[in-house]
């Protein structure tokens, strides 16, 4: 026990820095190996494969028997310290200290022998309880920590190996709610499982004890319990369906936010804020309608957990005196209280709990599950891609009759597409808008499915997508994107995409941040970095869709011929374009309409068989117009001029004139010439609040959920609630004490008829410490034991008269009403509550979206998208620079927090 404390202690340095100042990043120790995501996520893994391997055979995965596997053992472990707690010492522990009140109260005379030992057990029991009870929290907390985690990694990896097919069929939204809700609640529902086991077994030494005490009515007492357990039993499977209703509304509302945050140009442009809002309010107000039934459950359940321990009580204690016609002492009340509030907390909180939170952690269980078995990227016998790395002279492409379709029994995409591309040979691929080129390339991807054909890849391969994709680091970051950094090489990629020139003009050169979405470049040097990227990794394969189209003809021309066709010209290249100018520069030429191979040949073939390429141009000007104005975006942080032109202005490929020196030596008026020698942007800082949170947060949130009235009702049932709780406690008290009186009184009365000597004259009883009348002997006889005194048979104590001090009828009736008024109290008290933070939510959650709606447009492009949703400079009223800090998920963790938790921990 003292090494296990002493290897805890080591958080002792945190808390006191923290104590002294606030904590920063660097103050918190590294991650352990054991609990990494690599580590618990590679073992999930493991298992989550080999239930895969049982729907091969037939039989249905499961993801829960995949994570018993995983942590079922260390958390089995584990769960003996709550079998020790709950089944040994919280047993044990009131039965010494009835030993030691009945000491006490003069009742039982122990020897100094048993006192000592007594209190030294009560003490040690202390002392195991503090070890075993955070002991357990802590493991437990842990393994729910690493199942979080764990099921993290296999959604991160799953949306990286989705087909087409299956991220048609899922959202974004969908996936951010698995990953915010889902997997949060695994933190919690770990630590209360084991009470599946330790409540009924609990239940049954209890009972036990407790018949040695007060006898059948252990019985009544603990029945309350087991009624109370079908009712959990109920309330559970009614947070399960409103629990998998409010998820698909919540994934609906995220999806639908996503998508709006992610189009507001579009929205703004047409004024379509507030139609939008309505939206979002509609499936807000459905989903707050399912919060609110849970809820009143929840509500219900916790006036039922808050007046179960006085029901208890009150039963057992009505059957003890009026049944069993037992005397109520202040030892058997205060061990039947102790052993019926631990079995109280065992059976009517923390069992109940574990089957609600268990049966919703199988809920988000089975949500992931649905999501884990989406159709995969597949490898068919249609496609052979080379898991070996072969010698650049073995490297190509070879397709064989393939036909491909996108939809399950569609109509095909890809149609009899057959050719062959080898080591230094450039395959250029023209055609209308909608012919098929992105498709051919994604199946040679494997993302596109294949139908019949087969398609054989043979070297390793790099993608540059059509719409360039950049995330929110650094020029240089996107470029190398986590590949081993090679200076020659990266000023070579930087050259021959035309992006060295424009990077002297940023002002943190190749550290400038591109921002989300990449907000600080332009169309066309977003394009460049996509390619560049490319370019950067090594690879045997390079697939290009459409790259040259988001630039001018010049650096069109650099990009062809310094790039494509002189860094990569050993390799095995595939480029998709509408570059009818480059063509004669490409090995071979593959004209697709409709999915079909119309001509296969060189750009003199092609020419002789009367292709005519220039007539494909016509649709596709239109198309690039559009794609270009929405590629370009305003930049937040550098704002780049009209005439580095670089795709901001879309003209047709033969009328552009732009050279390329125009292009990327045009600059800003105030740097040019100047050298920055920063290392890298200084990034907007979030501002928030450090400290303790001030009383004004908690009056605004208060205010923002409930009115004046609800306020003094809610401050008023919490008071009376509390008050008539311990008044029932004191009642209980002073019946007791009459009780014992009474037993006292019919003590003494057997002692003086056993004795029935020694009664003076004056009509007093002589007693070892004093002589005092009668009167002073019953309001004193609870103190008198029956060694005190010696009486003769001239006198009885009338026991009649002692038991009529005693109005048991009236004390049950007493303290039953109290009990009935508390339920009462606790259920008003709770309902309002639980009213109070949905109301607050609702309105919180309104207000911020709808400021988000009226940012203007420059606050979308200097913010990510992503981090949009909780907007703090908008809720304390523009006091504050906002730096967007909050991500999908946090947003609803904070709404979750306002809606279940915050409720579930504050009534």
């Amino acid at each position: 026990m003292i090494l296990e404390t002493r290897r805890i202690m080591w958080l002792n340095p945190t808390f006191i820095k923290g104590r002294k100042g606030n904590l920063k990043l660097g103050d918190i120790y590294d991650c352990p190996d054991v609990d990494s995501s690599e580590n618990v996520g590679e073992k999930m893994i493991k298992e989550w494969e080999k239930e895969l391997k049982k729907q091969k055979e037939g039989k249905s995965p499961s993801l829960v028997r995949a994570t018993i596997r995983t942590f079922g053992p260390f958390y089995c472990l584990n769960g003996i310290y709550t079998l020790i707690e709950e089944c040994f010492i919280h047993v044990v522990q009131p039965i010494f200290l009835g030993y030691l009140i009945e000491h006490f109260s003069r009742m039982r005379t122990l020897t100094n022998d048993y006192l000592y030992g007594y209190t030294a057990a009560v003490c040690i029991l202390a002392a195991m309880f503090v070890f075993t009870h955070h002991k357990y929290f802590f493991g437990a907390q842990r393994t729910g920590m690493r199942l979080r985690i764990a099921c993290c990694t296999l959604v991160y990896r799953k949306a990286l190996k989705l087909s087409q097919y299956a991220l048609s069929r899922t959202t974004v939204g969908q996936m951010v709610n698995l990953l915010s809700n889902d997997v949060n609640r695994f933190d919690q529902s770990v630590v209360y499982l084991p009470y599946l086991i330790a409540g009924p077994l609990q239940t049954a030494i209890i009972i036990v004890v407790l018949w040695q005490h007060i006898d059948l009515a252990s019985l009544a007492g603990v029945s309350v319990l087991l009624l109370y357990i079908p009712f959990q039993g109920l309330m559970g499977k009614l947070f399960s369906k409103l629990r998998m209703k409010t998820a698909a509304l919540t994934d609906e509302r995220i999806r639908l936010m996503n998508e709006i945050i992610g189009g507001m140009r579009v929205i703004k442009m047409y004024g379509w804020e507030f139609p939008f809002a309505n939206l979002v309010d509609s499936i807000r107000r459905k989903e707050v309608t399912k919060i609110r039934h849970t809820s009143i459950l929840r509500g219900l359940n916790l006036a039922v957990f808050f007046i179960s321990s006085k029901l208890i009580l009150l039963v057992a204690f009505v059957v003890f005196v009026l049944g069993v016609k037992g005397d109520l002492t202040p030892e058997k009340v205060f061990v039947c209280m102790s052993l019926f509030n631990n079995l109280r907390l065992s059976m009517t909180l923390f069992f109940p709990y574990a089957i609600a939170q268990g049966a919703e952690s199988i809920i988000s269980l089975k949500r992931i599950q649905k999501f884990l078995l989406l159709e995969e990227q597949q490898e068919t016998s249609h496609l052979d891609v080379s898991n070996l790395r072969p010698k650049l002279s073995q490297c190509g492409i070879w397709m064989q009759k393939v036909i491909a379709s996108w939809d399950k029994g569609g109509e095909s995409t890809l149609r009899n597409v057959t050719l062959t591309v080898k080591p230094g040979e450039l395959l250029a691929i023209v055609g209308p808008v909608g012919c098929g080129k992105t498709s051919l390339l994604m199946s040679i991807l494997g993302e596109l499915p294949i139908v019949s054909g087969e398609v054989k890849v043979r070297g390793k391969v790099a993608y540059a997508s059509q719409e360039p994709w950049v995330f929110g680091g650094s020029v240089k970051q996107n470029v190398i994107f986590g590949s081993a950094f090679d200076e020659n090489k990266y000023k070579t990629v930087l050259n021959v995409c035309a992006l060295d020139k424009d990077i002297e003009l940023f002002p943190y050169g190749d550290q400038t941040a591109v921002g989300e979405r990449g907000v600080s470049l332009s169309g066309g040097q977003k394009a460049r970095v996509n390619l560049a990227r490319a370019m950067y990794f090594d690879a045997d394969i390079f697939l290009l869709d459409d790259p040259l189209s988001a630039v001018d003809s010049a650096v069109s021309k650099h990009l062809f011929e310094k790039c494509i066709n002189g860094y990569l010209k050993d390799k095995v290249r595939i480029l998709a374009t509408h570059q009818i100018q480059f063509l004669k520069g490409a090995s071979q030429i593959l004209v697709l309409k409709e999915g079909k191979c119309l001509a296969l040949g060189t750009y003199d073939q092609l020419t002789e068989s009367g292709v005519d390429l220039g007539s494909m141009l016509e649709d596709y000007e239109n198309e690039r117009r559009q794609r270009l104005c929405s590629m370009n975006s305003t930049a937040s942080n550098i704002s780049l001029p009209d005439e580095l032109g670089d795709g901001t202005t879309a003209v047709p490929l033969y009328e552009s004139t732009l050279s390329l020196s125009s292009s990327v030596s045009a600059g800003y008026d105030d740097i040019e010439g100047e050298k920055i020698n920063d290392k890298g942007p200084k990034g907007v800082e979030e501002m928030k609040t450090q400290g303790a949170v001030k009383l004004k947060v908690y009056i605004d949130y208060i205010k923002s959920g409930a009115g004046l009235f609800l306020r003094i009702v809610l401050f008023l049932s919490y008071i009376a609630t509390q008050v008539l709780f311990s008044g029932s406690d004191f009642w209980l008290t002073a019946w007791t004490n009459l009780e014992q009186r009474k037993y006292n009184v019919k003590d003494c009365w057997a002692a003086v008829n056993r004795t029935k000597a020694d009664l003076n004259e004056t009509g007093q009883y002589n007693f070892t410490y004093g002589v005092f009348d009668r009167d002073f002997f019953y309001m004193n006889f609870a103190n008198v034991s029956e060694g005190c005194f010696k009486a003769t048979s001239n006198y009885r104590i009338d026991e009649a008269e002692a038991a009529s001090r005693v109005n048991t009828p009236y004390h049950l009736s007493v303290y039953a009403g109290l009990v009935l008024i508390v339920f009462l109290l606790s259920l008003m008290r709770t309902t309002c509550f639980f009213h109070m933070c949905m109301k607050a939510s609702r309105n919180l959650h309104n207000k911020m979206f709808r400021c988000v709606l009226r940012s203007p447009v420059s606050f979308f492009d200097s913010n990510p998208v992503d981090l949009l949703y909780f907007v703090r400079h908008h809720l304390r009223r523009g006091h504050h620079r906002t730096s967007a800090a909050h991500t999908h998920s946090h947003h609803q963790r904070c709404i979750r927090l306002l809606e279940e938790i915050l409720p579930a921990h504050c009534t």
